[in-house]
């Protein structure tokens, strides 16, 4: 039991920082739909994908402090 409260405020943290770089609320619901039903796959899936998106020559930090459009 302690394992799964351990993953799922894992999972919303996650998914807060998640909800504060999308802008579109249906964007918003699909990724808590993910992260809730598939955990650490959506979560690695979603970094690399933001990883993808960067600009040339920006470093890597940026994707923690900036919004998507």
């Amino acid at each position: 039991v302690a394992t799964l409260w351990d993953a799922y405020f894992g999972f919303v943290t996650f998914y807060v920082w998640v909800a504060w770089k999308e802008k579109r609320m249906n964007q918003r619901v699909l990724w808590f739909v993910l992260i809730m039903g598939l955990g650490n796959i959506t979560m690695s899936l979603y970094v690399l994908r933001e990883l993808y998106r960067l600009p040339a020559g920006t470093s890597p930090e940026a994707i923690l402090t900036s919004r998507n459009d």
